[in-house]
């Protein structure tokens, strides 16, 4: 299947899309909103905690109010496990699923925290090589659809997917070959295999910037996903420990 018919289908279920597609163009400047420091004044706004999870993670995770979608569906090519007090996401073979919660109004919080890391990069992966793929990815939709910059293409919010690569430059904005105007792709950090570390991301402030809106609009969808489609091997692993969202003054 195209990656673009796969998006189609994709945002026709749910409006989340994988990558959007053919060509990724990293934005020349790189445009740092994150912070390797303790931000101590910090009000948290929403969380979701993975540490405590039962060993029937989908069924907890449904009644949270996700759905899993795609490879993540049946747990086949995709396994979903808790793990060391973190969800633990690993694939057997080139594969890409996600689960998704919709329907939020997440309206206070400019920051993001995710504490997560790789236990295995998927071999060949490398958003500067046009290898756009992934152990983890991390998205937030924002506000309601919006007309796609294509007549064949289904509506979609403004969104940010935030993920962890071995090769990309960490902090910089990648544009997709469609949807050019509502979303954006950025590395958040480069952490070697099996080490926990917590990214901190101003993506309010990176919305206003990236997308030139005045105004962030507050959080609609979360989704958590993975694509190691069309790599040698496929395999991958990742872990999340939880992921907040701040008020950051």
């Amino acid at each position: 299947m195209s990656k673009l018919r796969l998006v189609i289908i994709l945002l026709s279920i749910c409006y989340l899309s994988q990558h959007l597609l053919s060509e990724i163009i990293a934005e020349p400047a790189t445009l740092v909103y994150a912070s390797s420091t303790t931000i101590t004044s910090a009000e948290q706004i929403w969380e979701i905690d993975f540490t405590a999870l039962p060993n029937n993670v989908r069924q907890e995770l449904t009644g949270q109010g996700f759905s899993f979608e795609k490879g993540m569906s049946k747990g086949k090519k995709i396994h979903i496990v808790t793990d060391d007090n973190n969800l633990k996401i690993s694939t057997t073979r080139p594969a890409f699923g996600f689960m998704i919660k919709k329907d939020l109004q997440i309206q206070q919080a400019n920051w993001l925290e995710i504490e997560w890391g790789i236990e295995r990069y998927p071999e060949a992966a490398n958003w500067d090589n046009s290898k756009n793929r992934e152990a983890v990815m991390v998205y937030l939709f924002f506000g309601d659809p919006l007309p796609a910059d294509h007549f064949y293409l289904p509506d979609s919010p403004f969104f940010i997917g935030m993920f962890l690569g071995k090769h990309e430059v960490a902090k910089r904005p990648y544009i997709g070959g469609n949807y050019t105007a509502t979303g954006r792709y950025v590395c958040l950090d480069n952490p070697a295999p099996g080490q926990l570390i917590t990214s901190r991301f101003n993506y309010s402030q990176a919305f206003k910037t990236w997308f030139d809106q005045a105004t962030t609009p507050p959080v609609t969808g979360i989704a958590i996903e993975v694509d190691t489609g069309g790599l040698p091997d496929g395999l991958s692993s990742a872990f999340i420990k939880r992921i907040t969202f701040q008020n950051v003054n």
